[in-house]
């Protein structure tokens, strides 16, 4: 298990995220919502 932490800021990044999580058979993902001004509120974060 690989515990370093990148930041996905591109779209090349993003599709090398997928290729590797795409041989994973489980994996997790933590998303923050924010509502501030919002009805319905929006994705302000994807860990």
């Amino acid at each position: 298990m690989n515990d370093s932490y990148v930041w996905v800021d591109t779209e090349m990044q993003l599709k090398e995220l997928v290729d590797v999580l795409s041989k994973e058979r489980f994996f997790g993902v933590d998303t923050e919502q924010h509502g501030l001004r919002s009805f319905l509120g929006f994705t302000g974060l994807v860990q």
